[in-house]
């Protein structure tokens, strides 16, 4: 049961990392380029879908 926790709390961990990096590639100046902010996002999001699926998979 810890293990389905902290997998979740990762997850959503990572889903927050992505939204954070989407929301600073909207601001007007940023000194990282907006594509690398953007392939960050895309590595958290696909981290946290990840993360998701294998926590429902032990939840079953």
């Amino acid at each position: 049961m810890i293990l389905i926790i902290i997998l979740f709390t990762i997850s959503f961990l990572l889903f927050f990392g992505a939204i954070y990096y989407i929301n600073l590639s909207q601001a007007s100046v940023s000194y990282p380029p907006k594509r690398v902010l953007y392939q960050k996002a895309s590595i958290f999001g696909i981290g946290g879908v990840l993360f998701l699926v294998i926590s429902l998979l032990f939840l079953l």
